[in-house]
Protein backbone atom coordinates (compact mmCIF):
# COMPACT_ATOMS: atom_id res chain seq x y z
CA UNK A 1 0.00 0.00 0.00
CA UNK A 2 1.29 3.44 -0.86
CA UNK A 3 0.02 6.72 0.46
CA UNK A 4 0.41 9.83 -1.61
CA UNK A 5 0.99 13.20 0.01
CA UNK A 6 0.92 16.75 -1.15
CA UNK A 7 4.30 18.39 -1.82
CA UNK A 8 4.10 20.44 1.40
CA UNK A 9 3.57 17.19 3.36
CA UNK A 10 6.65 15.41 2.00
CA UNK A 11 9.39 14.46 4.43
CA UNK A 12 12.23 15.01 2.01
CA UNK A 13 14.32 17.89 0.74
CA UNK A 14 16.17 17.48 -2.54
CA UNK A 15 18.96 19.84 -3.48
CA UNK A 16 20.42 19.44 -6.95
CA UNK A 17 24.13 19.72 -7.60
CA UNK A 18 26.37 20.66 -10.52
CA UNK A 19 23.99 23.25 -11.97
CA UNK A 20 21.16 20.79 -12.52
CA UNK A 21 17.78 22.49 -12.60
CA UNK A 22 15.64 22.21 -9.49
CA UNK A 23 13.05 20.40 -11.59
CA UNK A 24 15.29 17.32 -11.47
CA UNK A 25 14.29 16.97 -7.81
CA UNK A 26 10.72 16.60 -9.03
CA UNK A 27 11.84 13.89 -11.41
CA UNK A 28 13.29 11.94 -8.48
CA UNK A 29 10.10 12.35 -6.48
CA UNK A 30 8.02 11.24 -9.46
CA UNK A 31 10.25 8.20 -9.97
CA UNK A 32 10.27 6.97 -6.36
CA UNK A 33 7.24 8.33 -4.53
CA UNK A 34 4.84 5.63 -5.62
CA UNK A 35 7.20 2.68 -5.37
CA UNK A 36 6.49 0.05 -2.76
CA UNK A 37 9.41 -1.15 -0.64
CA UNK A 38 9.38 -4.36 -2.70
CA UNK A 39 9.62 -2.42 -5.96
CA UNK A 40 12.40 -0.21 -4.59
CA UNK A 41 14.28 -3.31 -3.40
CA UNK A 42 14.03 -4.96 -6.82
CA UNK A 43 15.43 -1.85 -8.52
CA UNK A 44 18.18 -1.07 -6.01
CA UNK A 45 19.33 -4.69 -5.70
CA UNK A 46 20.21 -4.75 -9.39
CA UNK A 47 23.78 -5.28 -10.53
CA UNK A 48 23.63 -1.94 -12.34
CA UNK A 49 23.34 -0.11 -9.00
CA UNK A 50 27.00 0.31 -8.08
CA UNK A 51 28.02 1.39 -4.59
CA UNK A 52 31.29 2.14 -2.84
CA UNK A 53 30.63 -0.25 0.03
CA UNK A 54 28.67 -3.39 -0.85
CA UNK A 55 28.05 -4.24 2.80
CA UNK A 56 26.22 -0.90 3.23
CA UNK A 57 24.04 -1.74 0.24
CA UNK A 58 23.27 -5.17 1.69
CA UNK A 59 22.28 -3.67 5.05
CA UNK A 60 19.99 -1.05 3.50
CA UNK A 61 18.37 -3.58 1.16
CA UNK A 62 17.58 -5.79 4.15
CA UNK A 63 15.91 -2.81 5.83
CA UNK A 64 13.72 -2.28 2.76
CA UNK A 65 12.46 -5.86 3.03
CA UNK A 66 11.01 -5.25 6.50
CA UNK A 67 9.85 -1.67 5.95
CA UNK A 68 6.25 -2.57 5.09
CA UNK A 69 5.99 -4.73 8.19
CA UNK A 70 6.80 -1.72 10.37
CA UNK A 71 4.38 0.71 8.72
Amino acid sequence: MTTECLPHQARVTITTLHKLPASMGGVLVDEWSNKTPEEAHAILAGQDVIVTNQSDKDIQLAKLKVLNKRL
